[in-house]
């Protein structure tokens, strides 16, 4: 099951995940990227091994580590600093970035991904996948 002990979080992802429903039942399966350990496929973890992923996820885990709690508006001048920093945008920064913080290459925007997650959650994902051999 989902622990949501955490009400500020659970709170967070009722908020996001109500936008995006339109039956209740849907709740569980948008609510769970929030909650579960994340599993990728084959082609997923190729992605990690791509020389752009290990840039923007080494990059986002030193940045992301030096702030105290990261605001939306920090979090959207860090994906500025990371284009302008390492040359690597569109796809090639989000899709990473995504499913390493939420399992899958589109859904919702990284600022609000990383609020609901937290730092130090966004940083043992974002660890794990440029972990990724």
């Amino acid at each position: 099951g989902i622990n949501v002990s955490d009400q500020i979080k659970y709170k967070k992802v009722i908020e996001f995940v109500k936008e995006r429903i339109t039956l209740l039942p849907e709740i569980v399966e948008e609510s769970i990227p929030f909650y579960q350990e994340l599993r990728y496929s084959n082609e997923e973890l190729e992605l990690f091994r791509q020389d752009s992923a290990k840039k923007v996820l080494a990059y986002w885990v030193e940045r992301l580590n030096t702030m105290e709690k990261p605001a939306d508006s920090q979090i959207e001048e860090l994906i500025k600093e990371t284009t302008s920093e390492l040359g690597i945008k569109g796809k090639e920064l989000y899709m990473p970035l995504r499913l390493s913080l939420y399992g899958k290459t589109s859904g919702p925007n990284i600022p609000i991904i990383i609020g609901i997650l937290g730092k130090e959650e966004a940083l043992i994902r974002l660890r794990k996948a440029l972990d990724i051999n």
